[in-house]
């Protein structure tokens, strides 16, 4: 059984001058550093808001869950690769219905577009733990 709880407050966030999403485009804006100067100037010109393509900005978001498949072997050679292919795309099926129930029912992010990515991992805390090391 999952337990999924979404915390999308930051596109549902109400107010815009002193809010949480005004930081966060703060930060993204004077942090931005694509190494190529005509898509940074492009970017920047919607987080203008004295610029007119600022009234075009659209709010998405971008999800990534992670869980931990059970259907990976424990021993080598134990199931095909077919037979875990199946069992993770049932998982992922199960997810993407789940999730579209769950944001259906929560106006406004009904009206939002969100691209959730879904992997199955054998471990999340693993690949956590691990991931926390490299980038430290």
């Amino acid at each position: 059984m999952w337990k999924f709880v979404l915390q999308l407050n930051f596109l549902i966030e109400e107010g815009v001058d002193g809010t949480k999403k005004s930081r966060d485009m703060m930060l993204f804006r004077d942090g931005i550093d694509l190494n190529n100067d005509e898509m940074k100037a492009a970017i920047l010109e919607y987080l203008n808001p004295d610029n007119e393509s600022y009234l075009k900005l659209e709010y998405r978001g971008v999800c990534l869950i992670g869980y931990d498949e059970t259907s990976y072997p424990s021993t080598p050679n134990s199931k095909t690769e077919q037979d875990i292919l199946n069992e993770v795309n049932n998982q992922i099926a199960n997810w993407n219905s789940m999730l579209s129930t769950r944001l259906i029912n929560r106006t406004p992010m009904d009206s939002f577009i969100l691209e959730i990515f879904i992997v199955p991992f054998s471990s999340v805390e693993e690949f956590r733990s691990k991931f926390l090391e490299s980038i430290k």
